[in-house]
């Protein structure tokens, strides 16, 4: 588990660094939700970041997993 804590927090940092270093678009669209328009933030290895943390977590939860039995 401690494994998993520090992955999440070196993919949080990777993530902010990415976001300081201007890394990212933003463009202007409406949102269906909030019944106005907004800027939308998107990182440049956006999809790479959530593959990252779509693993750590499905680390986790298999670990956690094993302590149902």
């Amino acid at each position: 588990m401690v494994d998993n804590i520090r992955k999440a927090e070196a993919l949080a940092k990777k993530a902010l660094a990415e976001l300081e270093n201007g890394n990212y678009t933003y463009e202007l669209q409406y949102i269906e939700m909030f019944d106005n328009e907004d800027y939308v933030y998107t990182l440049n290895i956006g999809e790479e970041l959530q593959q990252q943390m779509q693993t750590t977590y499905d680390e986790f939860a298999n670990w956690l997993g094993s302590w149902e039995m």
